[in-house]
């Protein structure tokens, strides 16, 4: 049994030594250590541990070594290196050099988890009970309970943005930074978004405050679909108003969309009642985006009963911009300019080769060759069409 025990503690030193002495060669350019590392464990079957973000901060490395061991190759690789490495049969471990805190590292150092504890309250310092806590970054979340106090188990070491969102209350981001200390528990105040229960829109007979609207009505805003890169309203309202789709029939550029109303309510003409500051229109293609100041839709019977039969597919009310009582004049220019030419121009035959090559075609035909090809007149080209068309356009838009 000892003789055995001993016979096997020889072959295992045997093994572990052929392999420090093995031979290889390698070569590398201004290569980052990591790389050279992946190297080594091609040409060795070494494995090295490191941590990646330390060894991204030391130099990069020429290598042109044969038949080096690989205690040899690591030697240059870590001359004039912060770092160091220890052997242990075929693991090699990255460390920082003697003097520095950090030592030799096996995986990438990261701290213990730590729960994340905190309060939610509203502006009367009112516990908020059902409020959503959530780290995006991570994907998890939870609730506040019945006292606003809520708790996320087990947040890895970092810097996270942390969301709270509650019904009625505007939704706030926070940053937290997790490390070895649990963090103390987080106070957060939530202020009460403000509703658009005040704003006034515009209804069949005049204006109402959006509180004493009964009927189905969808408001837009002008300043929501300026500057769009649209070529009329109707494609700007699109994804805009709820129950309102946008229809396109082809892609063909320039093409009306047409606008349903809560669905197709006909086989005939669905197409809503277009009213343009109390003119009924024809269509949205003739406004201009940039000068209306909103866009009420109204949707059911209730809302559109002024209107009557005509309203049977709901009702689009333009209001456009205009002056107010004691509003200073102001006035507003929108203008472009550019330019067009063409980026290439066709290689088209010459006079002299036209003629060249309907002289060759007469000839291959047997066929004699008609005048018109043989006078000198036609045989010179005088002018490009090509280019005197197709010149350098300019364009304004006011």
């Amino acid at each position: 049994m000892k003789l055995t025990t001993i016979l096997m503690i020889v072959a295992s030193l045997h093994i572990s030594a052929k392999s420090l002495s093995q031979k290889i060669s390698i070569s590398a350019k201004n290569a980052m250590l990591e790389r050279v590392f992946e190297l080594l464990e091609e040409k060795s079957g070494y494995h090295f541990i490191f941590n990646s973000r330390m060894v991204a901060d030391g130099k990069k490395v020429n290598l042109k070594v044969t038949d080096k061991t690989v205690e040899e190759v690591l030697d240059i690789c870590f001359k004039d290196q912060p770092f160091d490495y220890v052997i242990k049969d075929k693991v090699i471990i990255i460390k920082e050099k003697a003097g520095k805190k950090m030592v030799a590292y096996a995986v990438v150092v990261s701290t213990a988890a730590q729960p994340v504890k905190g309060i939610v309250k509203d502006a009367n310092d009112k516990p908020i009970e059902g409020a959503t806590v959530s780290i995006k970054k991570l994907n998890i979340g939870t609730s506040t309970n019945k006292d606003g106090k809520f708790e996320l188990n087990n947040v890895a070491a970092g810097t996270y943005e942390i969301e709270i969102s509650s019904v009625g209350f505007k939704t706030i981001t926070q940053t937290i930074t997790i490390g070895d200390i649990e963090p103390a528990g987080l106070v957060i105040t939530l202020s009460p978004a403000v509703t658009g229960l005040s704003d006034v829109v515009v209804v069949g007979y005049g204006t109402q405050r959006k509180r004493d609207v009964t009927g189905s009505i969808s408001t837009v805003k002008g300043d929501d679909f300026k500057n769009l890169p649209v070529s009329n309203v109707a494609t700007a309202l699109q994804g805009r108003a709820s129950g309102v789709n946008i229809v396109s029939a082809d892609g063909a550029p320039g093409s009306v969309p047409s606008i349903r109303v809560r669905g197709t309510g006909t086989i005939n003409d669905a197409e809503p009642l277009i009213v343009i500051d109390g003119v009924p229109a024809g269509s949205l293609t003739d406004i201009n985006p940039n000068d209306i100041a909103s866009i009420d839709i109204l949707k059911d019977a209730s809302a559109s009963a002024i209107y009557g039969s005509r309203a049977a597919n709901g009702v689009v009310l333009v209001t456009t911009k205009k002056g107010n009582f004691n509003q200073k004049l102001k006035t507003t220019v929108n203008l472009y300019t550019g330019s067009n030419k063409p980026m290439k121009f066709l290689n088209m035959l010459t006079a002299p080769n036209l003629a060249i090559l309907k002289k060759e075609a007469y000839t291959n035909d047997n066929l004699p060759v008609p005048s018109v090809w043989n006078d000198s007149y036609y045989s010179v080209q005088r002018t490009d069409w090509q280019r005197e068309i197709l010149k350098t356009g300019e364009y304004t838009k006011c």
